[in-house]
């Protein structure tokens, strides 16, 4: 080979390899600094949250796997709506938060210029082996998008964001009372159906109350597959109409049957009694529906002051509770009575 040829190939060589060393053409790394945490705990860790929105108090302690309602005292033991409840711990796990450009000092100097002095939002999570945490929230950024937050015990400024601390403070507001327990108002009910089991009949008997017009109507469906509507009488108005509203004395027998198995109280999908109140309701997308709150109801207690029941729902672990059995039995009564 020539040699000026070979000269030039290794100049070559060199010059490719000092591009590809160097790269000039690579664009530069663009470090991005992570929005840091307000504060960080494992969920697992979390047994206790108490929750302050202005003057109203909700606190919730944690057995086994059910997170339960420890105030307001009325709820005390009644466990935490799990369609509502489901993934708070997760939530107060902790956030990440965000850096108000415009505030020269990340460093709380003045409580009071960002509502820290009398925050609208107080949480305090309680953790295994002891552990607390205090976080507040006072007032909103300019812009309403976030929350000014501190922790208590440190001096940095933060910034939550506004759908968060909302989400938190709301269940102060609203104590997430599961269905089978809210007591209803019986101006909002639309409809009402007891069923009692029969052995002659898979379906069982059916008796339904609608309301048209502010009147009460029942419909016997023992007598006919679509029976007429009649007008209930004064004794059924005034005596059984105000029952719809719920249960008096609710108690928790079982707060999670994990083999979702409630033979053992008596209940079953296919023979129990049922009772199941109707309702107006709206979904999240602010579509109208109405909805419905059944209950199974199993055998008494052994003191006979009671029935256990199940709420009628496909969510799991549904627990085990008590109904009033003078209530049960004067509404399932009206299969012997004149309406």
């Amino acid at each position: 080979m020539n040699i000026k040829i070979t000269i030039s190939l290794v100049l070559i060589a060199i010059i490719v390899g000092a591009i590809v060393y160097i790269n000039p053409f690579k664009s530069e790394e663009v470090f991005v600094e992570e929005s840091p945490w307000f504060y960080q705990v494992a969920q697992e860790d979390i047994i206790g949250v108490n929750i302050t929105n202005n003057d109203q108090v909700v606190k919730f302690y944690k057995e086994g796997k059910t997170w339960f309602i420890k105030e307001p005292a009325i709820y005390k033991g009644i466990p935490a709506a799990w369609e509502i409840f489901q993934g708070v711990d997760l939530l107060l796990s902790g956030p990440r938060t965000q850096r108000d450009l415009t505030i020269s000092s990340y460093i709380i100097d003045n409580p009071a210029q960002y509502g820290l002095d009398f925050p609208e939002i107080i949480v305090d999570v309680e953790l295994t082996a002891n552990r607390f945490i205090t976080f507040k929230l006072g007032n909103k950024t300019p812009n309403g998008d976030y929350f000014y937050g501190e922790v208590v015990g440190f001096p940095q400024l933060y910034m939550v964001a506004e759908i968060w601390g909302r989400v938190v403070g709301k269940l102060a507001l609203n104590p997430p009372l599961p269905q089978w327990y809210l007591s209803r108002d019986i101006d909002q009910l639309v409809s009402t159906s007891l069923r009692i089991s029969n052995s002659d009949d898979v379906n069982g008997d059916i008796i339904e109350f609608v309301k048209e017009n502010d009147e009460w109507y029942y419909k016997d469906y023992r007598l006919a597959t679509s029976p007429d509507k009649v007008k209930v009488n004064s004794d059924v108005a005034n005596n059984i109409i105000p029952l719809f509203s719920g249960s008096p004395n609710i108690k928790i027998e079982n707060p999670r049957v994990e083999d979702e198995d409630y033979t053992p109280w008596g209940i079953n999908q296919q023979t129990s009694d049922v009772i199941a109140v109707r309702f107006p309701a709206m979904s999240d997308m602010g579509t109208e529906y109405v909805e419905e709150m059944a209950l199974l109801i199993g055998t008494k207690t052994p003191d006979k002051s009671g029935y256990y029941a199940l709420w009628v729902s496909d969510q799991f672990f549904r627990p085990v509770i008590i109904v009033d059995a003078s209530w049960v039995d004067t509404l399932l009564d009206v299969f012997n009575n004149e309406l």
